[in-house]
């Protein structure tokens, strides 16, 4: 997995500065004040909907353990990523992957060679199951990662390289914190 990005105190302040400016010249002159109200509110307001969406597509309370392997899980989660949906007005753009310049730059490349290879799907099924059926999401994903296919396979290292744009997405890695198991559970 790559490092995290360090930022300095002194980049984000002025950066944050250009947002706020930004927003204001957008919303007549109206301070930026939080996410929930004004122009930055029509701008993000998609958000919560994508996510439900995408959680609706996974279906994850249906997955059965005996399911990891067919290529049902991984198809619902390529499908989870690739929502482009014009009758609600609901585009992914928080993971680019649409196949605009070439397949080598899809974010979900490594989701996308696993079909073929049922190592990789099995794999990449049984941390999916994990992440969201089972009990320990870091052991989960500690002990699959590693070994998904051999060392030199390019899906697993884009797939190490890329899993924080999939956990964003679906909130995999912060499941219990936004009660996913307790309402796949009720």
């Amino acid at each position: 997995m790559t490092a995290p990005i360090a930022i300095s105190t002194t980049s984000f302040h002025r950066a944050f500065e250009r947002f706020r400016e930004l927003v204001s010249s957008y919303d007549k002159g109206q301070p930026f004040t939080n996410f929930h109200e004004g122009v930055a509110a029509v701008w993000e307001e998609y958000k919560p909907r994508l996510r439900a969406r995408a959680r609706e597509i996974l279906a994850a309370e249906k997955w059965t353990e005996a399911e990891v392997g067919a290529g049902n899980i991984l198809d619902r989660v390529i499908a989870s990523i690739e929502i482009q949906d014009q009758n609600s007005n609901l585009t992914n753009n928080l993971v680019f992957w649409q196949n605009r310049y070439g397949h080598a730059n899809r974010d979900h490349r490594a989701l996308l060679e696993a079909r073929a290879s049922p190592g990789a799907r099995k794999e990449f099924e049984r941390l999916f199951f994990g992440l969201y059926r089972g009990d320990d999401d870091g052991a989960t994903f500690d002990r699959t990662m590693p070994s998904a296919t051999p060392a030199n396979c390019t899906a697993t290292k884009r797939a190490r390289e890329r899993q924080p744009y999939v956990s964003h997405l679906t909130g995999m890695t912060a499941r219990k914190s936004l009660g996913l198991k307790q309402s796949l559970q009720s």
